[in-house]
C-alpha cells in the first residue's frame, strides 16, 4: 500500500526532526494530499501541518508521511471513526 496512489486511508505524517506525528485522513491520492500540504507551508498558511514546518528548525524536508489503512469509502463515515480510534489510542499510551 506504500503507494502514492492509493485512495480513501488514514495517513501519518511524521516530523523527522522532532517526532511528532498527525493521524488524517482523506478519500484522495496520497501524492495530491501530500502536494496540499507542502503548498500550506510553502505559503505559511494557518494550518497545523504548516505551522509547524514552518517554525525555527523544522522544514519541509522533516516531512514524511505514509498511508497507515485503507478504508472502504462506501461509508465515510467509517474513514473518520477510524481516525478518532487512531488518535485516541495514541493518546492513551503516551499518556498512562
Amino acid at each position: 500500500m506504500a503507494t502514492f496512489k492509493v485512495q480513501n486511508f488514514k495517513y501519518l505524517i511524521t516530523c523527522n526532526k522532532c517526532y511528532k506525528q498527525y493521524v488524517g485522513q482523506t478519500s484522495t491520492k496520497l501524492k495530491e494530499r501530500l502536494n496540499d500540504y507542502r503548498c500550506n507551508i510553502k505559503l505559511h498558511k494557518n494550518t497545523t501541518i504548516a505551522v509547524h514546518f514552518n517554525n525555527p528548525l523544522h522544514n519541509i524536508s522533516n516531512l514524511s508521511i505514509a498511508p497507515t489503512e485503507q478504508i472502504d469509502y462506501k461509508f465515510p463515515a467509517e474513514l473518520l471513526c477510524r481516525e478518532v480510534r487512531t488518535i485516541l489510542d495514541d493518546y492513551i499510551t503516551h499518556n498512562n
